[in-house]
């Protein structure tokens, strides 16, 4: 009974832990959007520098430049680099322009 019981709160925590991680994933990209418009309204120039230390580290870390949409949703906890890379230049143009 306390195999059954182990497999069975197992299976029912793999199913809640789905559904919670979304939500707190989908909160960890907000966050890192706002750090990123916080860095640019710090300064004119930290945009093109934060875009470059960026593009470095996913050189460097040979992460996956274009993963399917649905994947990001559940499961990046940041946004894909060139995403990124354009709400940053979207937000410095519409704040500098």
């Amino acid at each position: 009974k306390v195999y059954l019981g182990l497999v069975f709160f197992s299976v029912v925590w793999s199913i809640v832990d789905f559904v919670v991680k979304i939500p707190l994933t989908v909160h960890s990209r907000m966050k890192e959007y706002a750090a990123d418009r916080y860095s640019v309204d710090a300064d004119r120039s930290y945009g093109p520098l934060l875009c470059s230390g960026l593009t470095k580290m996913v050189k460097k870390s040979k992460s996956n430049l274009t993963p399917h949409p649905l994947y990001v949703f559940l499961n990046y906890s940041h946004p894909p680099h060139d995403v990124r890379l354009q709400a940053i230049r979207e937000y410095q143009s519409l704040k500098y322009s």
